[in-house]
């Protein structure tokens, strides 16, 4: 049986308190040839001893651990953890603050990518766990074909139809290399922006159901995003569009994907701005989207749809509980 080993990528940043529950779930999957990497980026509290001693005492021959000196910063963190610490095949990247869910999830992804050689990426639904409650919500997509096209997958992203988080993504780890995901000196890159290089010119596999946790605490990375960060997604859409390009795709739909994942990503950026009542810093970002993409603002600004959704950003209450009926919803599809 063709078993390709999987890296289970853990980066991590003072997270002792969470990091052998991300472990656990890694090693708890049934696939058999899974190796687990944390890469731990210079932490100042006791990650370090205490994923050493998980070694020692488990015996756990499966788990490595490496750290940074001096701290990288979590991109290039996962740059590092990927390009030279894991020695798999194919790759998942789960932070140390969340885990895997479903124990079958590799086993599952692995049976896609061996079906069809094409398939470059597997992506599933995820859940989100409130820290402090244990409340979960499951994000979950609407229904998509058991296997796309990597055209049809980023024509179905730009539309709102694609849910992802990179704990519940499995991709290529050698053809990630090939285009150097996640840091590239000089050139702006993340997580989806490397994802949307990889599929192109071959195949996305999905997975229905729920794989992994995305653990919601005070500390998340991604939560707080600052201007820098929104502003950087708009040169990253232009690298996607310009290497789509050079690998061929129709220029039509490059030109319609970027314009439609640029209002997305203005739409989503606005909503995080309200939500945080950092109502100077949303003028100063639809300046600078006004400057790259002009019209653009005023355009969203009167659509229904997003007049609704900020809204309700600006009532964190009643965002909450729409946000968790609407997926409830999505789920009872």
């Amino acid at each position: 049986m063709n078993t390709p080993k999987v890296s289970v990528t853990i980066p991590t940043y003072n997270q002792a308190g969470f990091i052998l529950r991300s472990i656990r779930s890694a090693l708890d999957q049934d696939y058999p040839n899974v190796e687990v990497v944390v890469s731990d980026d210079g932490s100042s509290d006791a990650t370090g001893q205490v994923v050493r001693d998980f070694i020692a005492t488990s015996g756990e021959t499966r788990v490595s651990y490496h750290r940074n000196d001096p701290n990288l910063g979590i991109l290039r963190n996962y740059h590092q953890n990927l390009f030279y610490n894991a020695t798999g095949d194919w790759a998942v990247n789960l932070d140390a603050d969340d885990y895997f869910v479903d124990r079958s999830f590799l086993s599952r992804a692995m049976a896609a990518v061996t079906a069809d050689p094409a398939v470059a990426l597997v992506f599933a639904d995820y859940c989100e766990i409130n820290d402090a409650t244990s409340a979960r919500l499951d994000i979950r997509n609407p229904p998509h074909p058991r296997v796309m096209s990597g055209t049809e997958f980023l024509d179905r992203f730009a539309d709102g139809q694609i849910v992802w988080n990179h704990n519940s993504i499995v991709f290529d780890r050698h053809r990630a290399m090939e285009l150097g995901c996640y840091w590239e000196d000089g050139v702006p890159r993340n997580d989806w922006e490397s994802f949307f290089r990889l599929v192109m010119g071959r195949k996305v596999a999905f997975l229905d159901g729920v794989v992994a946790a995305w653990v919601q605490h005070g500390a998340n990375e991604t939560k707080n995003a600052d201007l820098a960060k929104y502003q950087e997604n708009f040169p990253m859409i232009d690298g996607v569009a310009a290497h789509a390009a050079s690998v061929g795709l129709d220029p039509a739909f490059i030109r319609s994907w970027r314009d439609r994942v640029m209002a997305s990503t203005t739409r989503a950026s606005m909503v995080a701005y309200i939500r945080a009542r950092d109502y100077r810093g949303l003028v100063t970002f639809l300046r600078y989207v006004q400057g790259e993409k002009p019209g653009l603002p005023l355009r969203l600004l009167r659509e229904p749809a997003f007049l609704a959704r900020a809204m309700l950003a600006a009532n964190p209450r009643l965002y909450g509980a729409v946000k968790r009926l609407t997926r409830r919803g999505a789920s009872a599809r």
